[in-house]
């Protein structure tokens, strides 16, 4: 790495910045911030690794140690995917504090790009061209009118599911749009693929020397030595195509059983979402009969108009798909990187 860094279009040494991101760390009021520069500094120290805990959206969140070198090695290649080039804007305003706030730092400095740093969160100005930008969904659905007008280049959005609404609105916007497949074990994505414009797909591309293969239950494996992943067994259904690409199915974790048939919740909710316009998910209950029944749970208020659209929705889906019960609730729990966590979203409908 280069001696010279950018952070917010002013330049340093390595020794400047070390200097100034403790000044922020003593001085800083906000978490967030104080939690970009003290990564900023384990990235200067002489340790050989760094730490980041998982999501736990799937289960108990762990820390996970990676390697410098793999992280580098990560670093260059979505540099080398979107054609990163010197001095270029990149944004950072997802929590530094997780995989994917640190690596948009490493690539601004593996890179030597501008790195522009902005608070997380949902209400977003962006008031500047933007080469590259990291979004969740939600930031994505917020931003919208700055897609449209171009203000940002290239935009991956990664963390959570993308909506159907957010999915059309991003299909005329000038930014180029692509979505992300990865996980803290991966140091981020190793697969991408684009949501608009020519090259859209339904299947991820796996990045340079990624390589990829299922088990017996279709369960996605990873290698890749240079970012320190060994025959990594996922629990993410996949239909591999032509070797480095494939198509998401879901997660073998949430598989329903239902009378002997089994359901992917998933693919349900990729079918349901062409027709519901709120945010929801597929999941199920214990049942005498079936052993596992499909439920629906829709993020908003009842109404008898929001009833009857779910309901007309259900019926448009295979018999076995239909969800037996349906279930309203405000708000879901949602993860700090935005995923929706399931668990804890049914425990408050007192349905665990």
């Amino acid at each position: 790495m280069k001696n010279r860094y950018t952070v917010n279009s002013k330049t340093y040494s390595r020794e400047d910045l070390i200097d100034y991101s403790k000044n922020r760390i003593n001085n800083s009021k906000y978490s967030w911030e104080i939690d970009i520069y003290n990564f900023i500094l384990e990235w200067f120290s002489e340790e050989n690794h760094i730490y980041a805990p998982s999501s736990g959206s799937t289960g108990k969140p762990k820390i996970i140690k990676h390697n410098k070198k793999h992280v580098v090695e990560s670093a260059i290649r979505t540099g080398e995917f979107f054609q990163f080039k010197k001095n270029q804007k990149i944004l950072l305003c997802l929590p530094a504090k997780y995989i994917a706030g640190k690596l948009q730092i490493v690539r601004a400095f593996y890179w030597e790009m501008n790195l522009i740093i902005r608070e997380p969160g949902l209400s977003l100005v962006i008031d500047e061209h933007y080469d590259f930008a990291a979004f969740t969904p939600s930031q994505a659905f917020n931003c919208i009118e700055y897609l449209d007008s171009g203000l940002i280049s290239n935009l991956l959005i990664g963390g959570a599911k993308i909506s159907q609404e957010l999915n059309n609105l991003i299909q005329n916007t000038k930014t180029n749009v692509f979505q992300s497949f990865g996980m803290t074990e991966t140091i981020t994505h190793i697969a991408i693929r684009q949501l608009n414009k020519a090259n859209r797909s339904l299947y991820y591309k796996c990045l340079k020397n990624v390589h990829i293969n299922t088990d017996d239950n279709n369960e996605l494996i990873i290698h890749s030595p240079e970012i320190g992943v060994n025959n990594l067994k996922t629990k993410d259904i996949v239909i591999i195509k032509d070797n480095n690409k494939f198509k998401w199915i879901g997660r073998f974790d949430n598989v329903i059983n239902s009378g002997g048939i089994k359901l992917y919740p998933e693919e349900i909710e990729q079918n349901l979402s062409e027709f519901i316009e709120y945010n929801f998910f597929v999941s199920s209950l214990k049942d005498q009969i079936l052993g596992e029944k499909l439920i629906l749970i829709v993020e908003t208020t009842i109404t008898d108009a929001t009833s009857k659209a779910i309901t007309d929705a259900i019926s448009k889906l295979s018999k076995y798909s239909q969800p037996k019960e349906i279930y309203y609730i405000d708000n879901f729990i949602r993860t700090e990187t935005d995923k929706i966590n399931r668990a804890k979203t049914k425990q408050l409908l007192n349905l665990e």
